[in-house]
């Protein structure tokens, strides 16, 4: 494998201050590949399992996608540094060495590395078929939560807040939301023939209107709670170490066959960043509970209900445990999120106003159906230019969100 995939595994692993593997071999989307099928797949990166003289996965060797940036990948080890400083095991992340460099990656082979311990799981569930139920929905609320609470960053890790911030990517909506639909909708013009799909300039500019008013409740929401802040002198910023792209399918479940509870992970941290916590909590329950995927959509409702409260249990259960500790600096960021959130019980700490909620989160829930779109039409293009395959329910969910939004 070493010799065919030309590769000096020996200084990549010696790099990351291991021994040269006995043997490794690659892993990509769940399937060993043939060394000559990798020539097609290493654009879109690998993973390569380490392992020991025993014949024991130590190490998951990953070479990056080659759109990876270093600062990419710096901005997700200090997000993950920052959440394995918590106690809580929900939602604990992979860790990610550091190489002899003191970066969290490796330059070689003109390509990005990175090293984890390997962690006997599998990702169960694609999400986009939902077969998960409420266990699962409420397990996933409440690693969000458990994320999102992990540590009082912004004042008792005020090195790590520093080191952050240079690197911290405002979520720039209108680059990763309006501006890549833009690109995606020109040319779906060019290159998809579907009946059922208006990919004119006329309904990419409505589209774009329409979600430009949605960025813009955003902001006035985050202002409301800024200013709320300030008012009750809590010097505190709106925002957190978010996931960026949380959905079931980003959940790795151990491999322990007699486990009634199995233990869960949370992967891929690609997108995280200090950012406002609601677009995280949106998108995550939108892809938890959402109905956008349903063959039989009508835009008439946006959330399975059963799936919808078990994530809202999940996640306000872990707020409302942790709002009793002495943690002060919790205590008015989590009373924020109470008055907002769903409310799942009739004896939670406050009752929500259901009108609020939906005037507040309403938008943060377009856009990120928005940025679904932008996806899975970006993939369908990949199909139509025959880059790539896609299945029937990327094309099921383009038409859905192109006729909801």
């Amino acid at each position: 494998m070493q010799g065919e995939l030309d590769f000096d595994f020996d200084t990549i692993c010696g790099g990351f201050g291991l021994e040269p593997p006995v043997q490794i071999a690659l892993w990509r989307e769940g399937a060993l590949l043939s060394a000559g099928e990798t020539e097609t797949k290493m654009a879109g990166g690998a993973h390569f399992h380490i392992y020991d003289d025993a014949g024991i996965i130590t190490h998951m060797l990953t070479l990056e996608p080659s759109y990876k940036k270093s600062d990419d990948l710096t901005e997700e080890y200090l997000a993950l540094q920052i959440l394995m400083q918590t106690d809580s095991e929900l939602g604990r992340p992979l860790e990610m060495l550091l190489a002899h460099t003191q970066k969290p990656y490796l330059f070689r082979h003109n390509r990005l590395w990175t090293m984890r311990p390997f962690f006997n799981a599998f990702p169960q569930y694609d999400w986009r078929e939902m077969l998960w139920d409420e266990e699962i929905a409420r397990r996933g609320g409440a690693m969000l939560a458990s994320m999102h609470l992990a540590i009082d960053w912004q004042a008792g890790s005020k090195n790590m807040h520093k080191l952050f911030k240079p690197l911290k990517r405002e979520l720039q909506w209108r680059h990763l939301c309006l501006n890549r639909l833009e690109r995606a909708y020109a040319l779906a013009s060019e290159f998809i023939e579907d009946e059922d799909v208006d990919f004119s300039l006329d309904s990419a500019q409505a589209l774009l209107n329409h979600l430009s008013g949605s960025l813009s409740e955003v902001q006035e929401a985050q202002s409301m709670i800024g200013n709320w802040l300030k008012t009750n002198e809590i010097d505190r910023l709106w925002e957190t170490v978010v996931h960026g792209d949380y959905h079931p399918g980003n959940l790795l479940f151990a491999l322990e066959p007699d486990a009634v509870d199995k233990e869960i992970r949370v992967i891929d941290f690609d997108f995280a960043r200090a950012d406002d916590p609601f677009y995280d909590y949106a998108y995550g329950r939108v892809m938890f509970a959402g109905t956008f995927r349903d063959s039989d959509w009508n835009g008439q409702t946006l959330f399975h209900p059963h799936l919808a409260r078990a994530f809202d249990m999940g996640y306000r259960g872990v707020l409302e445990r942790e709002y009793s500790q002495d943690d002060a600096w919790k205590k008015p960021w989590i009373e924020v999120w109470l008055g907002i959130l769903p409310n799942v019980d009739e004896h939670a700490i406050e009752t929500t106003n259901e009108a609020l909620v939906k005037d507040l989160l309403g938008p943060y829930y377009e856009l990120s159906l928005a940025l679904i779109l932008a996806f899975e039409l970006e993939t369908w293009l990949a199909q139509a230019q025959g880059l790539s395959a896609c299945n029937d329910t990327t094309v099921r969910i383009v038409k859905n969100l192109n006729r909801f939004l």
